[in-house]
C-alpha cells in the first residue's frame, strides 16, 4: 500500500480547510483542520479552502454542499395559516349574511320600514359593503404591481363610499327633522335622490382622481424581503404612504362631519328609532377606521396584509349591525312594530 503523506484526513464538500497557527510551518502544507462552513455559506467539493457565500433569497441545504432557492411566504403556505383560514371564514359567513338580508330589503321594500329609511340609499349602502369582500380578498393574493394598485382603488371606493352614503343619510335626517321643521331650508333639495346619488360618486371621482394622481406621481414598488423564519414575502410598498395618507385624510373629514350631523340628530322623536341607530355605526366606523388602518402603514409584509383584510371586512360591521340587522328583526320577529 502506498503510505498518506500528511496528518489529515480530507475535507469533505461542506467544510473548507483551516489552517491552524500552531501547525509547525513546515508540515502546514499537509496538515490542517476541517471545520464546518460557517452560516448561509456552502462548498462542493473536498478540500475546499473557502467556502462561497450564498446569494441573496437562497439558503444551504442541510449539508451545507449547494445553496437552494428560499420558499415564498404567499401560495400554499399563505393558505395554511389560522389568520387567513379565519379570515376565509369570516368573508364566507359575510357573504351569506349579505346576500341574506339584501334579498330581505328588497322583498319587502313595500313596508313602512324599508320605505322610511330611504330603500335608495339602502341599496347604495349594500353595494359599497359587497366591496368588501374583493377589497379584503386582494390583500389575500401575492402582491404584484397590478393587485397593488386594485388594492388601492377598491379600498378607496369601498371605504369612502361607505362613509360619504352614511352622510347623506345622516344630512336627510338631518335636514328634514332640524331645518325644515322650523321653515324651510334651502338645503332641502339635498334629500332628493338623485341630488344624493350626484354627491356620492361626485366624492368618489374626486377622490379616486387624488390618488390616480399620487399613484402616478409615486408608483407602487413591489418588495421582496427575507423573514426570520428564511422565507421570501413580496409587499407593496408607496413611497411615503401618500395613497394611505390620502385615505385617512377623507375618512377623518367625512367621518367627524357624519358623526356631528348623527350627533344632532341623536335624540329625535321615539317613533323614528333609526336616528340612534345612525348615531351609533356613525361613532363606530370613525373610531374603528382612525384607528386600524394606520397599523396597516406601520407594518408590512403578511401581517399588514392579514390586519388590513381583517379591517376591509369588519369595517362595514357597525353599520351593518346598527342599520340593516334591527330592519331584519322587526321584519321577520316583530311584524306588528312594521
Amino acid at each position: 500500500d502506498i503510505p498518506i503523506s500528511r496528518c489529515s484526513p480530507g475535507c469533505p464538500p461542506g467544510h473548507y480547510v483551516y489552517q491552524d497557527s500552531n501547525i509547525k510551518q513546515d508540515i502546514m502544507a499537509c496538515c490542517w483542520r476541517c471545520l464546518p462552513c460557517p452560516m448561509q455559506t456552502v462548498s462542493n467539493m473536498t478540500n475546499q479552502l473557502h467556502c462561497t457565500e450564498c446569494p441573496t433569497f437562497t439558503r444551504p441545504n442541510r449539508n451545507k454542499t449547494k445553496c437552494l432557492p428560499l420558499s415564498l411566504i404567499y401560495g400554499h403556505v399563505l393558505y395554511r395559516s389560522p389568520m387567513i383560514i379565519i379570515i376565509l371564514t369570516l368573508i364566507t359567513v359575510y357573504c351569506l349574511c349579505l346576500l341574506f338580508i339584501w334579498i330581505t330589503i328588497i322583498l319587502h321594500r313595500q313596508t313602512p320600514i324599508i320605505k322610511g329609511s330611504n330603500f335608495v340609499l339602502m341599496n347604495v349602502l349594500l353595494f359599497f359593503f359587497a366591496l368588501s369582500i374583493p377589497a379584503s380578498l386582494l390583500h389575500l393574493l401575492p402582491p404584484s404591481y397590478k393587485v397593488c394598485n386594485l388594492r388601492a382603488f377598491l379600498m378607496t371606493t369601498y371605504v369612502t363610499g361607505t362613509y360619504i352614503t352614511i352622510f347623506c343619510k345622516v344630512n336627510q335626517v338631518f335636514i328634514i327633522f332640524k331645518r325644515s321643521v322650523r321653515r324651510k331650508s334651502k338645503f332641502a333639495i339635498l334629500t332628493k335622490n338623485r341630488n344624493q346619488l350626484l354627491i356620492i360618486f361626485g366624492v368618489l371621482v374626486v377622490v379616486n382622481g387624488i390618488l390616480l394622481c399620487l399613484t402616478l406621481a409615486h408608483p407602487f414598488i413591489v418588495f421582496k424581503a427575507v423573514t426570520k423564519d428564511n422565507q421570501i414575502e413580496f409587499y407593496c410598498h408607496g413611497l411615503n404612504s401618500y395613497n394611505d395618507i390620502n385615505l385617512l385624510i377623507w375618512m377623518a373629514i367625512i367621518g367627524i362631519a357624519c358623526t356631528y350631523l348623527a350627533y344632532k340628530t341623536r335624540s329625535l322623536p321615539d317613533n323614528f328609532n333609526e336616528s340612534k341607530h345612525i348615531y351609533l355605526s356613525s361613532v363606530m366606523i370613525t373610531v374603528f377606521g382612525l384607528c386600524c388602518f394606520p397599523v396597516t402603514i406601520i407594518l408590512s409584509g403578511q401581517t399588514a396584509d392579514s390586519i388590513a383584510a381583517l379591517t376591509a371586512l369588519l369595517l362595514s360591521g357597525p353599520p351593518f349591525l346598527c342599520l340593516f340587522v334591527p330592519k331584519v328583526y322587526i321584519i321577520y320577529f316583530r311584524p306588528e312594530l312594521n
